[in-house]
């Protein structure tokens, strides 16, 4: 009898880490480049906040059951939520300089809990970043999620012109992210979504 739960237990358990592993295993053996590498502007599952941060965070904005955006400059992270389920996790680009924002101009991402305030089709803005390339096309991608931030102006999440710059601190302040990405969370990062930016 003993035996036979043991066979049961660990047939359960391969069972379980067979699942645990074929979703990630299936998802890149569909993307270009095969396994092992993340899709565009997504990296793997291993991201935070972990789920006991996550459900304090859940309780302490009332978001159970609602959509919202987790953004972790350190680790250069937007992950998408489902209440305390996670959805999504993304590589993105945050300010130049490390820490919270200070003052206009000091190409940092500010730091707390903040609110969409509104969407732009930004498709046909352009920047100037002064690099002596002159305005660029395109620099926002499709979309400029505009962020409450209640002390600064024109911050927000958006694309870029230039993928290679995800995974680093090289904005003006706001969060860069893939243009496929960005497709992926619009239409859910209604003015109202919380988005919880930390360091």
């Amino acid at each position: 009898m003993l035996i036979a739960a043991l066979i049961i237990l660990i047939l359960a358990s391969g069972g379980y880490l067979l699942w645990q592993r074929r979703p990630a295993d299936f998802e890149a053996a569909q993307e270009p480049g095969g396994p092992g590498e993340a899709p565009p502007g997504q990296v793997s599952q291993e991201g935070v906040p972990d789920p006991g941060e996550a459900a304090a965070l859940v309780a302490a904005n009332d978001l159970e059951g609602k959509f919202w955006l987790y953004i972790r400059k350190d680790r250069f992270e937007l992950s998408a939520w489902n209440g305390n389920v996670r959805a999504a996790l993304y590589t993105v680009a945050v300010g130049e300089n490390p820490g919270d924002k200070e003052r206009v101009g000091d190409r940092r991402t500010p730091e707390g809990v903040f609110r969409v305030e509104s969407i732009h089709d930004s498709r046909a803005w352009v920047h100037d970043f002064g690099d002596g390339k002159g305005p660029v096309e395109g620099a926002y991608g499709p979309f400029f999620i505009r962020l409450d931030t209640g002390r600064w102006k024109g911050i927000g999440i958006h694309g870029t012109h230039d993928p290679s710059s995800l995974g680093t601190r090289t904005t003006e302040g706001c969060i860069r992210m893939d243009n496929k990405a960005l497709l992926e969370i619009v239409d859910k990062a209604v003015p109202g979504t919380v988005v919880v930016i930390e360091p």
